[in-house]
């Protein structure tokens, strides 16, 4: 007697179609990235574990190892993102779009649940591509929040270390956040 095995995975899984091409002819690290954290399927401290690893690729596989398990369907979030990305080609898009049609399932939006402390760091969180791309004056934003004592001034030559913009703006970001946490967690008013 031969017993069949079907295996129901999550909507999100339909990932794993097209992971290898993907992980070798996109660039999920940068603007993709910022867009997945401003739609609440990644956190922004995902990004510390994602830029861990040195290779494009190896970035790639975490970004879409952490979708994978996620309870949201990630598939079709990376696919719009994909959309706005000049990195995606246009084929895998379509392709893409073609296995998203050929399931009818019926997907409920779960709500994303914070991780975050406070109502501020969802809308940080929300905003996070619009302030990667758009925040200038970053240097005379760390220099006002120095002065209010959020930030220590050793942070500014950290934060602005690596002169492009975007990228300022990230680690701008993420020392705010922590700063912040670290306020909330001891007491701070």
């Amino acid at each position: 007697m031969v017993t069949t095995c079907f295996i129901s995975f999550p909507a999100h899984h339909r990932l794993y179609h097209f992971y290898d091409e993907i992980i070798q002819d996109t660039i999920l690290d940068k603007d993709v990235l910022d867009l997945l954290i401003s739609k609440c399927i990644l956190r922004i401290e995902d990004r510390a574990q994602i830029e861990h690893h040195p290779k494009p690729s190896d970035r790639n596989k975490c970004i879409l190892d952490l979708l994978i398990q996620k309870p949201q369907d990630s598939y079709s979030v990376l696919l719009e993102v994909l959309k706005e990305s000049p990195t995606c080609s246009k084929d895998m898009i379509e392709c893409m779009e073609r296995q998203q049609f050929s399931h009818y399932e019926v997907l409920s939006q779960s709500k994303v649940k914070s991780y975050s402390t406070g109502n501020h760091s969802v809308r940080l969180q929300k905003n996070y591509y619009n302030l990667i791309q758009n925040l200038s004056d970053v240097r005379n934003v760390i220099d006002s929040l120095i002065s209010k004592g959020v930030l220590e001034p050793d942070d500014h030559a950290d934060i602005a270390s690596s002169g492009v913009s975007a990228e300022m703006n990230r680690k701008l970001i993420a020392k705010i956040r922590s700063e912040t946490r670290l306020y909330v967690i001891s007491g701070g008013s």
